[in-house]
């Protein structure tokens, strides 16, 4: 990630790197006060989209994957493992900075669609079995 930040367009920025020695609860709070983004665990990426965040997830996970496109309808937002080389992550990276306030009003209209349809997720997951009428 060194190189990486070295190699993305917006250098002038405030970047944090979170350290893997902090718990969760310190790690949810220093994310949850970001403007973007980029990590590899889905819990993280989990909570820096339910904050409207703009979220660059670097997953082995087709979970984080399905997440993105569920609420994005693309993976543009998704970066494949097998492409984490410093000059692709800061390829996919620098136009999500450029556009950090497009992407997290997108997240914003969209997050409580999505939010409705995980509620009512179990309604119909159970109609197929017939549960519902």
């Amino acid at each position: 990630m060194q190189r990486t930040l070295f190699l993305i367009e917006k250098k002038d920025k405030d970047i944090t790197f979170v350290p893997p020695t902090w718990n969760a609860a310190e790690k949810k709070k220093t994310i949850s006060r970001m403007t973007f983004f980029a990590g590899v665990r889905t819990r993280f990426s989990d909570v820096a989209l339910s904050s409207s965040m703009t979220t660059l997830s670097f997953s082995y996970s087709t979970k984080t994957q399905r997440i993105n496109r569920d609420i994005f309808s693309h993976a543009d937002c998704f970066h494949e493992p097998r492409y984490l080389d410093a000059v692709a992550s800061a390829d996919h990276m620098s136009p999500m900075l450029n556009e950090t306030a497009a992407i997290r009003l997108d997240l914003t209209e969209r997050t409580p669609k999505v939010q409705k349809e995980a509620q009512n997720s179990g309604i119909v997951i159970r109609q197929p079995l017939g549960e519902i009428e």
